[in-house]
C-alpha cells in the first residue's frame, strides 16, 4: 500500500499520530521534466538532492524527518547524500528508504517516540 494511504489510515486508526500525519508532505522535485518545466521550477526554489518526504514534527532531539525514496538498484546521488548528511548534522533525522513499508515502519518509529536506531543513519549507495 502507499505510504502516504498508509498513513491516513493510521490517522484514523490511532489518532495520537493525526498531527504527524497531517505535517508529513512530499516533496516534489524529482521526475523527468523539460527543459523549460525543470527552469521554471528551479525559479521557483526547487534544489537538487531534497528527499522525496519530509515529517515537520520535533521528536526528542531531532528537528524533523527526511526520508529519500529509492528502488532496490536506485541510487543515491551526491546532491542526495550532502543533503542528508548537512541535515544530520543540523539536527534532523534522515534515512534512505527502500520500500514503502520500510519508509512507514522509519516514519512510525520516529513518531512514536521509540529510540531512533542513530542520527546518523547510513545512506545506501
Amino acid at each position: 500500500m502507499n505510504f502516504f494511504l498508509r498513513l491516513a489510515a493510521l490517522a484514523i486508526n490511532e489518532p495520537r499520530f493525526a498531527q504527524a500525519v497531517r505535517r508529513t508532505h512530499a516533496i516534489p522535485n524529482g521526475g523527468g521534466r523539460s527543459k523549460a518545466e525543470g527552469g521554471r521550477l528551479k525559479a521557483e526554489g526547487v534544489r537538487k538532492g531534497v528527499p522525496d518526504i519530509f515529517c515537520a514534527m520535533p521528536q526528542g532531539p531531532f528537528h524533523g524527518l527526511y526520508i529519500e525514496m529509492k528502488s532496490a538498484e536506485g541510487r543515491v546521488s551526491d546532491e542526495q547524500s550532502t543533503w542528508l548528511d548537512e541535515s544530520r548534522a543540523l539536527g534532523y533525522a534522515g534515512a534512505v528508504c527502500r520500500s514503502a513499508d520500510e519508509a512507514f515502519d522509519l516514519w512510525r518509529t520516529y513518531n512514536d517516540g521509540r529510540e531512533m536506531q542513530s542520527q546518523t543513519a547510513k545512506v545506501k549507495p
